[in-house]
This record gives structure tokens, C-alpha cells and sequence, in this order.
């Protein structure tokens, strides 16, 4: 069975966000949450940030499709390197539960590995070894989020990691 991607929220004096990611304790480091509801595959990892963030958080056991969310309860909803390990359908999913999550004026961000025409050999070779195996086009991500969301800005950029690696960066707006 192909393990998925972690869900959770963080809760800041001035926002609540769901967030389905690897990259936690950096988010929770930059924005300073100060509560937490996160998914995790990985019982290890439930044990884990129950220990680091003891009653700062609610951590259980879920994937993508199963997982029970607040409807209109998120300002954000983060999806940092997640898609790409979706497939189309459970990406459909993902993308319907955050429109559900967010509150009116809320925004889905997401960011992915992206194929270009740009790219050199080591970078799709790179990329190609990603656990990842839905990595898409711009187009195909864009694709993937307008099913639910209208107003969307879409980027395409280099250079964010220290190997050669191209993300798409998305905003999605819940009108």
C-alpha cells in the first residue's frame, strides 16, 4: 500500500491553517502556531510530535480521502510537496477537501516539482527518482485545481533548493 501524505492545521493568533505536508516543523517554527491538528500514515510519527508538541496539538491517523475536516474552518490550506505523490484521483480529493476546509476568501497553496521544457538532463533525472511519481506539467497542476477553484495565480521557479529542482507554485482563492 502507497503511504500518503500527512494532513494538519495550525492555529495562529491571526490564522487557522490546514496543512497537508512533510514539512511541519519548519512551518510551525516560522509562523509560531500555537496549536496544532495534523493526519499522520506513521504511528512512530503520531508518537513523536505528541511528545515535541504534548497540548499543542490533536494528531491522529488518516489518509487524504478518509480524513474528517471542519467544513469552512481554514484560512489556509497548505499542500507543500503533496500532489506529486497523488494520483489524479486522490489529488481530486485532496483539492475538494481544501475547498470544504476553507472559509469564503480563504486560499489553497500548494507546491510541487513541475516538468518544463527547460529543464536539464540531471534535473528530470533528479526528478524522476522522486517517490513522487505523478509529477505534472503547470498546465496539468492548474488543470488538477480549477476543478474546484476559479481564481488561481500559477508559478513556475528555480533555484529555491541547493540540486536542480523546478517547482510550481500555486495560490487558489475560495471566492
Amino acid at each position: 500500500m502507497e503511504s500518503q501524505p500527512a494532513k494538519f492545521h495550525v492555529s495562529t493568533h491571526w490564522r487557522k491553517i490546514l496543512e497537508h505536508s512533510f514539512v511541519y516543523n519548519l512551518w510551525q517554527l516560522f509562523i509560531g502556531g500555537e496549536a496544532v491538528h495534523r493526519a499522520f500514515i506513521d504511528v512512530y510519527c503520531i508518537d513523536f510530535a505528541k511528545k515535541k508538541y504534548g497540548d499543542r496539538g490533536h494528531f491522529f491517523c488518516a489518509r487524504v480521502s478518509d480524513a474528517s475536516i471542519a467544513t469552512g474552518s481554514f484560512d489556509i490550506v497548505l499542500a507543500l510537496g503533496i500532489l506529486h505523490h497523488l494520483s489524479e484521483h486522490e489529488s481530486l480529493k485532496l483539492i475538494e477537501s481544501a475547498w470544504n476546509s476553507l472559509k469564503p476568501g480563504g486560499f489553497l497553496f500548494s507546491a510541487d516539482p513541475v516538468w518544463t521544457n527547460t529543464q536539464s538532463r540531471l534535473e528530470k533525472f533528479l526528478m524522476s527518482k522522486d517517490r513522487g511519481q505523478n509529477i505534472r506539467t503547470e498546465e496539468e497542476y492548474k488543470k488538477l485545481i480549477r476543478t474546484r477553484f476559479v481564481n488561481i495565480e500559477s508559478q513556475v521557479v528555480s533555484g529555491l533548493l541547493n540540486i536542480p529542482w523546478t517547482a510550481n507554485l500555486i495560490k487558489a482563492w475560495k471566492n
